[in-house]
Order: structure tokens, then C-alpha cells, then sequence
């Protein structure tokens, strides 16, 4: 098989490409983990809005079962006098 010699302009312009496309793909790569951490922070936000959610029905629920129980108190007690 015979050698043959790339021209020097061809090798540049490999070279060119190569440096080219790696830059597309840190690009690339760099929006994608840009997008993924998006994400994160968008659940992490979500999940922080249903626990101050939680934590704000949390009282209220604890007086409705108060007042339910006193309710129910006050009617044995009723019942008990009749």
C-alpha cells in the first residue's frame, strides 16, 4: 500500500472540526445538566410549597379534633343529666 500525505490544509481543518464539535458537546452537556439541576430545583420548590401547606393545616386540623372531642364531651354530659 502506498502512503499518501494529507495536505496540511486538510489536517487544519480536521483539527478545526474536532476542536468544533467538542465544543458543541461541553455545550450540549453543559445544557443538559443546566436543565436536570432546573428540574431539581423545581421539585425541591414544589415539595417545599406542600409542606408549608402541611404545616399550615396542621393547627387547624388539631382545633377542629379539639373542638370535635369537646363537642362530644358536652353531650355525654348531657346525655348524663337526662
Amino acid at each position: 500500500m502506498r502512503q499518501t500525505r494529507v495536505p496540511a490544509r486538510a489536517q487544519q481543518k480536521d483539527a478545526g472540526d474536532q476542536k468544533r464539535i467538542a465544543r458543541f458537546t461541553t455545550t450540549a452537556n453543559k445544557a443538559k445538566e443546566a436543565a436536570s439541576m432546573y428540574r431539581a430545583v423545581a421539585d425541591d420548590t414544589r415539595t417545599e410549597k406542600q409542606l408549608r401547606q402541611l404545616h399550615r393545616a396542621e393547627p387547624r386540623a388539631r382545633a377542629e379534633v379539639q373542638q370535635s372531642q369537646q363537642t362530644q364531651a358536652a353531650r355525654i354530659v348531657q346525655r348524663s343529666w337526662r
